[in-house]
């Protein structure tokens, strides 16, 4: 029996009988919790669920000027209207069978138990959530470049502008099961995902919430000057400053949990980035270059603002410095780089902090946030492309990384969903024959990506990754000067494999399919 009640609420969590706990045990397989649950030819898609309708309509309009001799101007305007309307599905195996927080079995990760009947593989708090949203937006870019010469020195101006306008419009219901759900009429549970019972009819059929409904607007700018000189023959410098600003205002416009019409949020972001840049070349086949950067992270652009003073912005940096070779008539081409790149001045809550406002202690000098939280990956990556003859080609790009996460001046180690290792390798074949004017392509590529970890130790299961996966592709074209006919072929030899790491699991790669694409211009 369970008699654990670690956090006090008086539910000692589900009690499983010996004979429950056996069979329990039985239905466990040694790999399970470490890897994603296989479920072989078995497809987890409801009927219940709908791709998204999504309709857009998008108009592009650029204009090329040349001013002068040395000065071009390139400027274009962009609008586009986005219609989406879909439901999708989540939920979550019972896959909790120990000790989480010092509850055993707690609801409602724990075993399901129906009428003294327990189901090991029923899946449990599942949702279902229809969103309807629409979204409305202009852009406008601008770059303007003029070159330069002195009596010593010469270089480019760059200067850079953009601005845009979005307005959108979000409503979405959810549906769940009746660990999520308090009506008389929930989703059914599904007791066994190896051959799930799928519900019938449609979303509306079931009892569902209203959960978000809004109205939000965008506004911003930004405008960048960037300077290139060329010091020497062998020398090159890039200096860069940015501004830009993103101001927003949200609209809650009332939801089953909170009907009330709120008054309009509004927040606004701004501030300043920069890059420099190096390049030296030591001999006309070796160089090497240095880039330092910093740019700014904006408040949640697609979730609501809660209308608080501005919070200072979370920053992006980056370092990178390798070398660059060439060689054999530029037949070979090779970079190697070493990175660190992090999103620095993340928010979190200060454990201090006092809401209660009947304390007489009651936020004295205590701030509500900290801003000193990273994400921060530091690697290497080589890339090398090699003509071995004259109508054969080969590209390979290897990347090592470590992407760490530090909250509170504590690194917690590689970041959940990151890999360590990504690997590719391309190779390209023109095939002349006397039956067509023009060369047949041949591509053949692989990737690979090394495991990934989806662990979490409040979920039970502090050691659970996705495997790492090796994946075929490839395609073949035929191009003349007023057509062109391509058939690319992936996952060639129809791997099963994660392509995504997600909470707690991974969204499964495609199976082979083939894209068939033709042009024609005119």
């Amino acid at each position: 029996m369970n008699d654990s009640d670690a956090d006090g609420d008086g539910d000692l969590g589900i009690q499983l009988t010996d004979d429950q706990r056996d069979e329990l045990a039985n239905s466990i397989a040694n790999n399970d919790g470490r890897e994603p649950y296989d479920l072989g030819d078995t497809g987890l898609i409801s009927p219940l669920s709908e791709p998204n309708e999504g309709e857009e309509t998008r108009l592009k309009i650029r204009h090329d000027w040349a001013i002068s001799e040395n000065t071009m101007l390139t400027q274009q305007v962009q609008y586009r209207q986005y219609d989406s309307d879909f439901i999708r599905q989540t939920g979550a195996f019972n896959y909790i069978y120990w000790d989480r927080r010092d509850e055993i079995n707690a609801d409602p990760r724990a075993p399901l138990v129906i009428d003294g009947v327990l189901y090991p593989f029923a899946a449990r708090r599942q949702e279902y959530r229809w969103q309807v949203s629409s979204e409305e937006g202009l852009q406008y870019f601008a770059d303007l470049k003029s070159a330069w010469r002195g009596e010593r020195l010469r270089g480019e101006h760059l200067l850079s502008l953009n601005v845009e306008e979005r307005e959108m419009s979000v409503k979405s219901w959810s549906a769940y099961d009746a660990d999520g759900s308090t009506g008389d009429n929930p989703l059914p549970y599904i007791l066994d995902i190896n051959n799930p019972n799928w519900p019938t009819g449609k979303f509306t059929d079931y009892d569902h919430t209203l959960r978000s409904n809004y109205d939000k607007g965008v506004s911003a700018y930004g405008i960048g000057l960037q300077e290139i000189l060329y010091l020497t023959d062998a020398l090159t410098a890039r200096l860069g400053l940015s501004h830009s600003t993103i101001s927003q205002d949200y609209q809650h416009k009332g939801t089953d949990r909170s009907p009330e019409v709120t008054p309009e949020a509004d927040t606004k972001d701004n501030g300043y980035g920069y890059n420099v840049g190096l390049n030296y070349r030591f001999t006309p086949h070796v160089a090497s270059f240095m880039n330092v950067a910093q740019g700014r992270t904006a408040y949640s652009i697609l979730g609501s603002v809660t209308g608080e003073d501005d919070r200072p912005d979370s920053e992006s940096q980056s370092l990178d410095v390798g070398i660059r070779v060439t060689g054999f008539n530029g037949r070979l081409m090779g970079s190697l780089v070493a990175f660190e790149t992090s999103r620095t001045n993340l928010r979190r809550s200060n454990p201090l902090y006092n809401d209660n406002e009947e304390d007489p202690e009651f936020n004295i000098d205590v701030p509500k946030y900290f801003y000193d939280d990273e994400d921060r990956t530091r690697g290497g990556e080589l890339d090398l492309n090699v003509a071995l003859l004259q109508h054969w080609s080969v590209n390979l790009n290897y990347t090592y990384q470590d992407a760490e996460t530090i909250r509170s001046d504590e690194n917690l180690g590689l970041s959940k969903g990151a890999a360590r290792n990504f690997a590719s390798l391309w190779t390209h074949y023109s095939l002349e024959t006397a039956k067509l004017p023009n060369p047949l392509q041949f591509s053949l590529g692989t990737r690979y990506v090394s495991k990934r970890s989806i662990e979490s130790t409040a979920f039970g299961i502090p050691s659970a990754y996705l495997p790492s996966y090796t994946v075929w592709d490839a395609g073949i074209a035929y191009d003349t000067e007023n057509w062109g006919l391509q058939l690319n072929i992936e996952n060639l030899f129809d791997e099963t494999y994660y392509q995504k790491a997600m909470f707690l699991g991974g969204l499964p790669g495609e199976a082979r399919h083939a894209t068939l694409t033709f042009r024609y211009s005119f």
